[in-house]
């Protein structure tokens, strides 16, 4: 295997459907020759994981990992485990890696549409894509970032001014 691209892990939690349904998604946007997916299910304790084994089983090889785990760390422990587990067994750390959610439904070329804007701004250190709802209609996914006075502002709950500087 050459450089390894692309890590995408997806961790769940009692939502093996959803896994598969977002695996259904990415698998067909990404190459396996150079990038990773990885399912980490925090010790879900339902039929989680042997829907996602039964799903893999028939991939081949563009079928993702599963690494089950035997307690629930959380959201941000179950992507460093699979953080960890790339580094162990490639001793390579991807050149991008992308958390999605269990109900993530990744549109056609979203996974491209990043990857191509990550490359072509390098000073960037990570990136979000636009989010939908299942009508498509874009979700608030994004805000401004703090400063003194809008943290003074927020604590004086003066919500026509708040509104009005964020506009701005």
């Amino acid at each position: 295997m050459g450089s390894l691209r692309l890590l995408v892990i997806i961790v769940n939690y009692r939502t093996g459907q959803y896994v598969c349904q977002c695996l259904d998604s990415i698998l067909p946007q990404i190459d396996p020759r150079q990038d990773k997916v990885i399912v980490v299910d925090n010790d879900s304790q339902d039929d989680s994981c042997p829907i996602i084994e039964k799903y893999i089983q028939r991939l081949g090889d563009k079928a993702p990992l599963l690494l089950a785990e035997k307690e629930n760390g959380g959201f941000a422990a179950g992507n460093n485990r699979a953080l960890q587990y790339i580094l162990a067994t490639t001793q390579q750390y991807p050149d991008f890696v992308l958390l999605l959610n269990p109900d993530t439904q990744v549109l056609h070329h979203g996974i491209s549409v990043l990857l191509d804007f990550m490359q072509e701004h390098p000073h960037v250190g990570i990136a979000g894509s636009r989010i939908e709802q299942q009508d498509g209609q874009p979700q608030c996914s994004c805000f401004h970032f703090h400063s003194i006075s809008s943290e003074i502002l927020s604590a004086l709950r003066i919500g026509w001014l708040n509104r009005r500087l964020a506009n701005k």
